[in-house]
C-alpha cells in the first residue's frame, strides 16, 4: 500500500490571523501582513485561520461540571478583553475552551463573514 503525503495548499482566498494581525497570501505566494481596513466584507474568503494561544480541551466529563471563571482561568489569569467559545469534539469525548480577542472577533463578523 502506498502512502500519498497530503500538502497543505495556501489560498489567496485564505486569511491568516496571527498575533492580532491580519495576513494573506501574495501573488508571488508569500504570506503579505495586510490591514483589516484592506478587507473588505465582499472580499472573496475561504479558510480563515486563526492561531491563539488562548485555549485548552476539556474533557466532556469534567467540563459541564467547571464554572465558566473557572474555565476561564485554564486560559489565562489575567484579566482580558476576550470572547470564549466553546465546542464539542465528540470523536475525543472533549470539549475545545477558547478565547479570542473581542476586537480581532468584530473584524472577522464584520469584514470576513457574509452575513
Amino acid at each position: 500500500m502506498e502512502i500519498t503525503p497530503t500538502y497543505w495548499k495556501y489560498s489567496s482566498l485564505d486569511i491568516y490571523i496571527f498575533e492580532n494581525n491580519f495576513f494573506k497570501i501574495s501573488e508571488s505566494g508569500f504570506w503579505k501582513l495586510t490591514k483589516e481596513q484592506e478587507i473588505k466584507a465582499s472580499s472573496k474568503i475561504e479558510n480563515i485561520y486563526l492561531d491563539t494561544s488562548y485555549f485548552t480541551l476539556i474533557p466532556n466529563e469534567l467540563a459541564s461540571h467547571i464554572p465558566l471563571e473557572e474555565k476561564k482561568r485554564f486560559i489565562s489569569d489575567e484579566k482580558m478583553n476576550l470572547n470564549y467559545l466553546e465546542d464539542k469534539i465528540s470523536k475525543y469525548q472533549t470539549m475545545i475552551f477558547w478565547g479570542i480577542d473581542k476586537e480581532i472577533l468584530s473584524a472577522i463578523k464584520k469584514k470576513l463573514i457574509k452575513g
